[in-house]
């Protein structure tokens, strides 16, 4: 059974399966480029992507890298 869950993807509300990782879930938002991912708040490392599970409720954010000087 393929079930689904709500997440907020970017401040808008998505339904996505429930077994999506950070990895799963960019591929399947054609996600591309250079940018970091945020969960609830917090950075989740790039090593972590295949690992971390998106749950129901989460704020997922795409962000861009600012460089600063």
């Amino acid at each position: 059974m393929n079930s689904k869950q709500q997440i907020q993807f970017n401040g808008t509300s998505l339904e996505v399966d429930q077994q999506h990782t950070v990895s799963s879930l960019l591929e399947a938002q054609a996600v591309a480029g250079r940018f970091i991912v945020v969960i609830n708040d917090e950075v989740v490392p790039k090593a972590s992507w295949d690992s971390r599970a998106i749950a129901a409720g989460d704020a997922v954010e795409i962000m861009s890298p600012i460089s600063g000087g």
